[in-house]
């Protein structure tokens, strides 16, 4: 009987000892993917992920000398977007690490397929994803717009895909955005249209960079685009900083300027932040032009979303101050 007791008093305190889960990954044996495009052609889904690392992830070349190149473009491709998932994170012998993805490049094909929502759905449901990151449409290669160069060989970032902010600041769309869009009643989202552009003279030899251009969008279920050269408005609508632009063969130039938008008793309000004050001609230009759109089913701010009426539009400028150094 004591026998019993005691084998009795030596489970229970071994069900007492606290359990911890070993749940510790060694960070060498872990890779943010910074950027991610995905394609469908061919019945196929492609995926390239954009890791910034020093070393080759592939099996044949893990664990061997540091890669040349500033970053590691891993692939994988199959007929369910789970499959190519799955090839993807079984190439490499490290953990894929997707919670600090700052960018997705979605091409042309996949958009206008049946498969986007299913690729909405795979991404809202996967936990290794926070789906914050900034979303781009492209026609372009992604294989070509991927491997591109930079202007250094030891880093890439602060570029596009990986830093999405340059001196020009264009409007930024989230997954949440095309979620919003694919799934919410009159949500309009403008999706910045990625290109390469042949302007790096490097060694002699001609390199691409990317660039926008202008944006996507979606009306009556049917991709569509707009670029800058189609309206150079949008440029300015989206920009900050010292910017020009010419519009009806008139110039403009714009210093040090910014703008913000906010909505009031549905009343839509555009507030032109510069170093210059603009006429009652210039704001009734960008006002014309927003409600011009608005009537082509290009809702640049949601306005319909959000029940205001395109004459609602407010345009006021404030003029900055200009601090003298001492």
């Amino acid at each position: 009987m004591k026998k019993i007791l005691l084998i009795l008093l030596l489970l229970i305190s071994l069900l007492c000892i606290p359990y911890y889960n070993n749940d510790y990954i060694d960070i060498t044996h872990m890779v943010n993917v910074s950027s991610m495009g995905i394609n469908y052609q061919n019945n196929e889904f492609t995926i390239y992920a954009y890791v910034i690392n020093n070393y080759t992830m592939s099996k044949n070349d893990y664990n061997t000398s540091p890669n040349s190149k500033a970053a590691t473009i891993i692939t994988s491709s199959s007929d369910t977007i789970e499959d190519t998932f799955f090839q993807l994170y079984d190439s490499v012998f490290v953990k894929l690490n997707f919670a600090h993805i700052e960018t997705i490049v979605l091409h042309e094909n996949i958009i206008s397929s049946e498969y986007i929502s299913v690729l909405i759905n795979y991404i809202s449901l996967n936990k290794d994803f926070y789906p914050k990151f900034n979303v781009f449409i492209t026609n372009e290669n992604l294989n070509e717009l991927f491997n591109i160069d930079y202007f250094s060989d030891t880093s890439s970032y602060y570029n596009i895909l990986t830093e999405y902010r340059s001196e020009i600041e264009h409007h930024h769309t989230t997954f949440i955005d095309l979620i919003n869009d694919f799934e919410e009643i009159n949500y309009f989202i403008m999706y910045p249209s990625l290109k390469l552009k042949e302007n790096i003279l490097r060694d002699d030899n001609i390199g691409s960079s990317l660039y926008i251009d202008g944006y996507y969008y979606l009306s009556n279920g049917m991709l569509n685009k707009i670029t800058y050269n189609d309206n150079p408005l949008l440029y300015f609508l989206y920009s900050t900083n010292d910017i020009s632009f010419n519009y009806n063969n008139q110039n403009y130039y714009l210093n040090s300027l910014s703008i913000k938008t906010f909505k009031f008793n549905k009343k839509f309000y555009l507030l032109i932040y510069s170093k210059s004050n603009y006429n009652e001609s210039f704001k009734d230009l960008i006002k014309n032009n927003l409600i011009s759109l608005y009537n082509n089913n290009i809702d640049v701010y949601n306005l319909k979303y959000f029940d205001i009426n395109p004459n609602n539009i407010i345009i006021l400028s404030v003029q900055k101050e200009i601090k003298k150094s001492l």
